[in-house]
């Protein structure tokens, strides 16, 4: 209801940015595990903001907030939080998966 109202009530948009997130955030979520595996806390940031930014606009608030402690705990160069956390950012995008259908 927040998302479609802050697209203006435009359903069409709404539909088009649940796609692009549905098509693009699997990809940003396996690119953060990658660069959280390899202990890359750069592009560990880069990957959590993204995401975040991308939840944010779907009013998703639990998976932005999942990603914005990644992208802190990153930038603050704890690795082993940032890799715990991604447990949480897993679980909220799956939850949120089945109401984007």
């Amino acid at each position: 209801e927040e998302f479609v109202s802050r697209t203006g009530d435009d359903e069409a948009l709404a539909e088009e940015l649940i796609a692009y997130f549905r098509d693009d955030a699997p990809v940003v979520m396996g690119k953060l595990s990658q660069a959280l595996g390899q202990g890359d806390a750069g592009t560990t940031v880069m990957h959590a903001h993204r995401l975040k930014g991308e939840a944010a606009t779907l009013s998703a608030r639990c998976l932005s907030r999942a990603a914005y402690a990644i992208e802190l705990a990153a930038a603050g160069d704890e690795m082993d939080r940032a890799r715990e956390l991604m447990k949480l950012l897993e679980r909220e995008f799956q939850q949120l998966l089945p109401l984007l259908r």
